[in-house]
């Protein structure tokens, strides 16, 4: 990764969400790399953002795009289901990747739901008191949000020995929950106001 690049492009996607006062956190790998390095990892490939999807507006994306960035909105294969949406990809200058996930509030449970390939995994299911409570951390010398006790997410998601690098992409190292994505599917279907953009659906 180049550090040099991916600083310059997350202060200015910063600047553009506080405009737009969407609330975002850094997550998994960059969370880790913030807490652990105090700056990205070096053979990390993406820099991992998060927002609430309630508070997400569409306009952002015409500032994204007015601002030099490629963006476009990346849905899960069963969107065919429902009006989904997995992350909103930015780019710019590099083949850098910048992935703004989306996350649902799933009440039944009170977690929040990232709808990537295998919802079912730790990092895509997240206790949603992580997400209460605002906390920040100093990064890139700027203040950013991080889920409420980034230690103990980061525990949750890569184990005790989070603070050990390992280059190998190996996933994560916590158990995963073993639940069926029509559990989440079907309630969401019951219960459309939890998928509602702030600006109407994408």
């Amino acid at each position: 990764m180049n550090r040099k690049v991916a600083k310059a492009n997350l202060l200015d996607i910063k600047k553009i969400l506080d405009e737009m006062k969407i609330s975002f956190w850094l997550n998994t790998g960059t969370l880790l790399g913030a807490m652990r390095e105090k700056n990205f990892i070096a053979w990390d490939h993406d820099v991992d953002l998060r927002v609430k999807v309630v508070d997400w507006k569409n306009s952002a994306q015409a500032l994204f795009k007015k601002r030099g960035f490629r963006c476009g909105l990346v849905r899960p294969p069963y969107s065919e289901k429902l009006p989904l949406v997995k992350y909103l990809r930015l780019g710019r200058h590099s083949h850098l990747r910048f992935n703004l996930a989306f996350t649902y509030y799933y009440r039944p449970d009170d977690v929040y739901i990232t709808w990537a390939k295998s919802p079912d995994n730790i990092g895509n299911l997240t206790p949603a008191h992580f997400y209460r409570n605002d906390q920040f951390i100093k990064f890139l010398g700027t203040s950013f949000r991080v889920p409420h006790d980034p230690v103990a997410f980061l525990v949750r998601v890569y184990g005790k020995k989070w603070k050990v690098p390992i280059k190998e992409r190996i996933g994560c190292w916590a158990p995963k929950h073993h639940i069926k994505i029509d559990k989440y599917l079907k309630w969401f279907a019951e219960h459309p106001e939890e998928m509602r953009f702030s600006e109407g659906r994408p």
